[in-house]
């Protein structure tokens, strides 16, 4: 039972490359091994935490960082040596089933990102495959000495966190750029309904429409409630605005509490996308549906009911004889003033992302 050289030499690149991604995502790597099976020449491998779990169950954002971090091994290849190893591309390649189970992508498409974390890191990277290669040798002799399949470990956890320490961690930032992205982005929406509420007739806010259809007042108290239940459902710690009654509520009450909500909405976005210490960790949208692990579906169905009221809001408007002024319904368009309006001078996407 005798390990390969050349194998070896192939491999450190490759698994030099998972785990500085993994160390830039914060995912925990217990140790690079070379495993033995019966009387194979063996490989090294990377021990690399597995996603928290089933493919179906995780946020976008954490099926993407897996993905990357799949597509990492290939990415480390062409940083030391120009090219990457055709067998990488094999149906049977380990990698290669991560993606696949992960996302409809090729995982030639994560790779460029993978790429640039490694270039990003050169110098880790170059003492994680130096380091690797000087402990080969002692792996080696106590491989044949043993002459028994197993795990023989080349560098344990803390030996890669002393040597990693340095690899700039991009999850954090990631998680940061998103939070601020998402606050920004729910204050811009409500922004909007308060520009419809501001210029609508008075006469509008409580006219029956035809049918079993909801008031305009209704719809707004409806808007602020349910935001109110989405906080006290996923943000227990949060302070939960008092609810607005349909019946009795004006159009300066209305705007006063979905002020308030916005405000502890935006809270909540912040906490689930800009890394909240974990105590927001599940959206629950109401209490008989499943939670949702945080990510961008959360921000994306908060805004799609948001969204689906304001039209059914400039429809009854129509519909009632009270029509919003054109400047109006193309001003929830301006998005760049909409963001000025909101405190974010540069406009969106310039705030929120380092450019």
């Amino acid at each position: 039972m005798k390990p390969s050289d050349e194998v070896f030499e192939l491999a450190v690149p490759h698994e030099a490359g998972h785990v500085l991604v993994a160390y830039s995502f914060r995912v925990t790597v217990q140790q690079i091994a070379y495993r033995i099976r019966s009387e194979s020449s063996g490989r090294i491998i990377s021990v690399i935490a597995a996603p928290s779990c089933a493919p179906h169950e995780l946020a976008e954002q954490e099926r993407q960082t897996h993905c990357v971090i799949a597509a990492a091994g290939m990415a480390g290849e062409l940083v030391a040596t120009g090219r990457y190893d055709p067998a990488n591309l094999s149906a049977k390649n380990p990698d290669k089933k991560m993606v696949s189970m992960l996302s409809h992508a090729s995982i030639t498409d994560f790779v460029p990102a993978a790429q640039e974390i490694i270039e990003k890191n050169r110098k880790a990277f170059d003492l994680l495959c130096s380091t690797m290669r000087e402990r080969y040798p002692e792996i080696r002799e106590q491989i044949v000495a043993s002459g028994q399949p197993g795990r023989y470990p080349l560098l344990d956890k803390e030996e890669l966190d002393e040597i990693l320490s340095a690899v700039t961690t991009r999850q954090h930032k990631v998680h940061t750029q998103l939070g601020r992205a998402a606050v920004q982005i729910f204050a811009a929406n409500d922004r909007m309904n308060q520009i419809l509420i501001e210029h609508l007739d008075p006469t509008a806010w409580r006219a029956k429409p035809p049918g079993k259809a909801r008031t305009i007042a209704a719809i707004f108290t409806h808007m602020h409630n349910v935001r109110c239940k989405w906080v006290r459902l996923t943000a227990p710690h949060l302070k939960v605005p008092p609810q607005l009654h349909r019946a009795h509520c004006t159009p300066q009450q209305a705007r006063a509490g979905l002020a308030e909500s916005a405000a502890r909405c935006g809270e909540m976005l912040a906490e689930a996308l800009g890394g909240g210490g974990g105590r927001v960790e599940k959206f629950r949208r109401d209490g008989w549906a499943r939670p949702w692990p945080v990510g961008l579906e959360m921000l994306c169905y908060m805004l799609s009911h948001e969204a689906h009221h304001r039209g059914q809001v400039c429809m009854l408007a129509h519909q009632l004889g009270f029509p919003l002024p054109n400047e109006v319904a193309y001003g929830l368009w301006n998005w760049e003033k909409l963001w000025k309006e909101c405190g974010s001078s540069g406009g969106p996407g310039y705030d929120s992302f380092s450019r």
